[in-house]
């Protein structure tokens, strides 16, 4: 009798061990592996300049697609930023076994150390309905040409504008330097109404985007021009002023207050008949015509009495 339930076990077991071999493996338990492959970024590149970084990224599994992608890059003391307006995030739906996908980031370094800039990633995705995480960096050499505390990013100077009415100027720039810029000011002077203006940025902290904006105006039409300027106290009280440009705007004149001297060759003024001096009536054609008719029927009315008369006699 014993011997019937060792034989059963054993058969039990070598069935067991025989269909776990042939089990598939658990889903949630594999991932397939996304990893950054390679990356570009153009090599005449200088220290403050938007530039776009181009990151390939693979998913080098034979089998399982990744989905819901989502790549991010940090960077420590914020030594790559995002162009202004621009994200550090970046989805993507799929991407299927052994493919890959090329992300163009568009970023600033603000400052190298030692010539070199450095990424980190996070790239968060579903590899057969299991969310995964995985990191990786690079390190790339920059130039460091850029001596200047800020770079411009966008200067807004319009090329024609009206006497007497309100003109926006703007500028966008990144500071440089390793101190943040206090008491910042965005200063304007030439030809314009004031002599003088200015827009109080305050504090710009380094490796930071500022804007200013300001409106002036001009009296008089002609040929105006502008300078612009970057003016701040460093960290030591010392005061700096970082020339923007000069600017050549056309100013016109205000359309609304122009007064038009031109007499026009055509109006289709009526010009009044030519009366007596001394202010008596004047008697028209009509007028005439009407009291001839007058006359003439009251002849002929004579006519008729007097041949009347003389028939009765």
């Amino acid at each position: 009798m014993k011997k019937i339930y060792f034989i059963i076990a054993g058969l039990i077991l070598s069935f067991t061990i025989l269909l776990g071999w042939k089990m598939p493996v658990n889903a949630a338990s594999y991932k397939a592996q996304l990893i950054l492959d390679s990356y570009e970024l153009p090599e005449d590149y200088q220290i403050g300049e938007d530039t776009t970084i181009k990151v390939t990224f693979k998913n080098v599994d034979a089998s399982y697609n990744v989905r819901n992608i989502l790549i991010s890059y940090t960077s420590n003391g914020y030594t790559v930023i995002p162009v202004e307006g621009k994200a550090n995030q970046f989805y993507y739906d799929t991407i299927r076994p052994n493919d890959s996908i090329t992300v163009d980031m568009p970023i600033v370094v603000t400052h190298a150390e030692g010539g070199y800039a450095s990424m980190s990633f996070s790239i968060e995705y579903l590899s057969d309905d299991s969310r995964w995480n995985t990191s990786c960096f690079i390190v790339f050499p920059v130039k460091e040409e850029e001596t200047a505390s800020i770079v411009l990013k966008n200067v807004n100077v319009p090329a024609e504008v009206t006497a007497g009415g309100n003109v926006l100027i703007s500028t966008s720039f990144l500071n440089t330097s390793e101190s943040d810029m206090f008491n910042t000011t965005f200063v304007i002077n030439g030809d314009i109404s004031d002599g003088i203006k200015e827009a109080n940025l305050g504090t710009v902290a380094t490796r930071r985007n500022a804007y200013g904006e300001v409106y002036i105006s001009f009296a008089e039409a002609g040929k105006k021009s502008i300078d612009l300027s970057i003016r701040y106290e460093d960290a030591n009280g010392e005061i700096h002023e970082e020339t923007i440009g000069q600017y050549s705007i056309n100013v016109k004149e205000d359309g609304s207050t122009k007064v038009n001297t031109t007499v026009p060759s055509d109006t289709g003024t009526v010009t009044p008949p030519s009366g007596n001096n001394g202010g008596g009536a004047n008697i028209s054609i009509a007028t005439l015509l009407l009291i001839a008719s007058g006359v003439i029927v009251l002849i002929i009315i004579v006519v008729v009495i007097i041949n009347v008369t003389r028939k009765r006699k």
